[in-house]
């Protein structure tokens, strides 16, 4: 861990990227590289070829034993055996991996540390220089020396880790303020963004990279944010999911929604160390760590005009590459700290904490493990925002069960609706007001390309504004979405809408 070169993911487009630049060097190991390369891809597509053989005919195993399962009708002794066939092709097809690169080739040493920094400054984001970046540094001319730096970065970044120190040039963050929903008079209604060095931002990378590896399968499974493989929909799936199941055997759900103030940038740093410790983080990692931490100042970035610099005592950095991970480190042990029949489910500071209510024993049980989660606040020092905290009982009764919950001796707001990472969710679990929403939306962009695109007859431009503009809005969780009549009359409308303006491409 105290190495950015150790270990770390490769796959053939990470080679053929880094490949095309570690050619440039001319180095006499790239070619013996390449040759043992090719030949593991020769070999993975053999071993390919016989794993898709062998999918086939687990599959049609698969189809027979169903068959039989069918055939069987109602003899006990033929179905029970056909269903234990039936489970154990099933496992087998389950376990059966699909083979990869990395059973059949790894990178050198020099390669791998190629890759480890190439990929982090390919990873930047525009070419051009932000004018709040604190270093001045184009992200496109590191890009285009990527071949050329590396390996002084690589012994910069590693210098760095085994020595347990940051330079302090890289500490300066340029804070641009991007204003959220309410009055934009109000200061407290803008997100700081922090611009950050790029180099800095390669180097974090690739402690992210060995970070995350290191801590994923610790991370808690109900955590969906900022996650690979994870995302606001899946969330959405598992916790509607629960909801739904609890509905269909007639229980009612209660659910409160709570909401961090200013989350991000209440993460003790103390704290946030004994946490990393925990998970296993020590040494010259961890020391690196604390004076990242710490010595840190920003400035505020408004208009082309800069103000003074000032510490920074607490949070973690909202733009940064390790800000999003560390905060997941924080809060990780959040869910541990109420009962087993409750449920949080959380992306990053966005949480819920809900369970199926039978009657006013279980709203008391609720209501204690809300209790828990304010000391749990309270002991890492993070602050719930009472007048957002709200409270939704999903239920399909006409006699549902009513409680007055409360959270730091406020009570909370009963809702009938409840805007969730991004969708409306009523408490009878009805799209229609999703959809009215989303359609209304899409309505509204569609009017404003025909307004300022009218001249636009390109098709290629005109899909990117249907697709970009349109089709995000109407496609966005629609995996929540039940089908019904009516949804699809409001979807297929505002499609119809998109036909006319000639932005509709059948592709």
């Amino acid at each position: 861990m105290t190495s950015v070169v150790v270990g770390g993911l490769f796959n053939a487009v990470a080679f053929a990227g880094a490949g095309y630049l570690f050619s440039k060097l001319n180095h006499s190991g790239y070619e013996g590289e390449m040759k043992r390369h090719n030949k593991a891809l020769g070999k993975l597509a053999k071993a390919k070829e016989k794993w898709y053989e062998s999918q086939v005919e687990k599959k049609n195993r698969i189809a027979i034993l169903r068959q039989e399962l069918v055939d069987a009708k109602s003899d006990m002794e033929t179905t029970n055996r056909a269903l234990d066939s039936l489970r154990k092709a099933q496992e087998e097809l389950t376990l059966d991996r699909e083979p990869t690169i990395h059973d059949y080739y790894k990178p050198s040493s020099e390669m791998e540390e190629y890759q480890q920094i190439t990929i982090g400054i390919l990873g930047l984001g525009s070419g051009f220089v932000h004018i709040a970046d604190p270093d001045k540094i184009p992200a496109k001319l590191l890009k285009n020396c990527a071949s050329s730096i590396y390996l002084s970065l690589c012994d910069l970044f590693n210098k760095s880790l085994s020595l347990g120190k940051l330079p302090n040039e890289w500490k300066l963050s340029n804070i641009v303020p991007i204003p959220k929903k309410g009055p934009a008079e109000d200061v407290s209604n803008y997100r700081p963004i922090s611009l950050l060095s790029l180099v800095s931002k390669v180097f974090e990378r690739c402690v992210y990279n060995q970070l995350v590896s290191h801590i994923f399968t610790q991370l808690h499974h109900l955590q969906f944010g900022f996650l690979r493989g994870k995302s606001t929909t899946s969330q959405l799936l598992h916790v509607l999911q629960d909801i739904h199941q609890a509905l269909e055997s007639r229980n009612q759900v209660d659910a409160v929604y709570l909401d961090f103030a200013k989350a991000f940038d209440k993460v003790s740093h103390k704290l946030l160390l004994t946490k990393l410790h925990k998970f296993g983080v020590r040494g010259d990692l961890l020391s690196w760590f604390e004076n990242y931490l710490s010595g840190c100042y920003q400035r505020v970035t408004v208009l082309g005009e800069t103000s003074g610099t000032l510490p920074v005592l607490s949070g973690v950095p909202q733009g940064s590459i390790l800000g999003p991970l560390l905060f997941l480190v924080y809060v990780n042990d959040l869910p541990h700290s109420i009962s087993g029949e409750s449920t949080v489910a959380m992306f990053a500071d966005d949480t819920k904490c809900y369970r199926p209510v039978k009657d006013l024993p279980n709203c008391e049980s609720l209501q204690n493990d809300l209790n828990n989660l304010v000391n749990w606040c309270t002991i890492w020092k993070m602050d719930l925002n009472k007048s957002k905290c709200r409270v939704m009982s999903f239920t399909r009764s006409r006699q549902p069960v009513t409680t007055n919950y409360k959270l730091l001796d406020s009570s909370l707001r009963q809702l009938c609706h409840q805007k969730d990472l991004g969708i409306v969710v009523t408490k009878d679990l009805k799209w229609t007001k999703q959809v009215e929403e989303i359609t209304s939306k899409a309505s509204s962009m569609l009017g404003f390309i025909r307004r300022t695109a009218s001249d636009t007859h390109n098709i290629h431009v005109r899909k990117v504004l249907y697709l970009s503009l349109v089709r995000s809005k109407l496609g966005y969780a629609s995996q929540n979405k039940y089908t019904t009549r009516t949804i699809l009359e409001h979807l297929s409308l505002c499609a119809s809408n998109a036909t006319q303006l000639g932005l509709l491409i059948v592709y």
